[in-house]
Formats: C-alpha cells, structure tokens, sequence
C-alpha cells in the first residue's frame, strides 16, 4: 500500500536535520553526567555569544567579494557546536561543524559575494547550535553597491 506523505524541500530538510545534531550533541553531552548532576546540568552547557550579528560593510563595486569575521565565544562550561544551515546562494560554502571548547574563543571567514547589480544589498548567515537557549541565529551583512565606475 503505498502512502501519500508530504514532500519537503532540501532547505527545509537540511533545517531538520541540523536541529536533530543538535539535540543529538546536548543528548550526548548530558548522558555521561553521574546520577544528581543532572539536576544541575543546565549550569554546565554550552553558551554561544556572538559578535557581530549585524554589520555594514559601506560601498563595494559590483561583483567584488568582501569576507566577513565573525567570533564565536563558549562562556559555557561544555563544548559547543556550531552549524551553518545550507543556504543555495553564492555567498555560501559548504563547511564542517565548528568546535569551541568552553572559555574559548573561535574566528570564521564568511564571504559576501557583492551583487552585480546597484543598490543596497544584504546577505543572512543562518546557523545552529547546541546551546539550549540559542539553537538558532542569524548574522546579517548589508552593503551599497556602486558601480565601477563611481570607484575611480
């Protein structure tokens, strides 16, 4: 017997399959705690902060490309994880899964690939995480495109 069951797109998929590593990697990190600690596991998480959520990046010629840096701190007390959902744009790359261990800190590289047209633009990184209080979060870039020759 065959069944009607809905189709989803890759995007929506990927988002679905991101959310689960997550879940799946606070799962893991919770289940090796000793019998109370649990209790108090919430104290002994991951906690993201991020700098810069949103910047602006001023004037580029069109069909420049900018990179970004974006900072990933852990003021958790457990490893953190950090994914980048897959975005079908130019501006993305497909890359592994970021690591900071607890108190650390870590650097990524986005490139903002400027449109070729003029005008304001903006692009929005969306990742995932395995901090239970941010699972989810945008980085957004904005820039004006000039053209060429408005740069001489």
């Amino acid at each position: 017997m065959e069944q009607n069951l809905p189709k989803i797109s890759q995007h929506h998929f990927m988002h679905v399959l991101g959310m689960a590593a997550g879940l799946a990697a606070a799962f893991l990190l919770m289940r090796d705690l000793p019998g109370d600690a649990h209790a108090t596991a919430a104290t002994r998480l991951p906690e993201i902060v991020v700098d810069p959520y949103r910047s602006e990046l001023g004037e580029f010629v069109a069909g420049d490309s900018v990179e970004v840096t974006l900072t990933l701190r852990n003021r958790g007390q457990r490893r953190l994880i950090v994914n980048e959902e897959q975005c079908h744009c130019r501006n993305s790359e497909s890359r592994a899964s970021t690591i900071v261990d607890p108190g650390k800190k870590k650097t990524l590289n986005l490139r903002f690939e400027v449109a070729d047209t003029t005008g304001p633009t903006q692009h929005e990184w969306k990742f995932t995480t395995n901090d239970p209080a941010r699972p989810r979060f945008s980085v957004v870039t904005k820039a004006t495109v000039i053209p060429s020759s408005a740069k001489q």
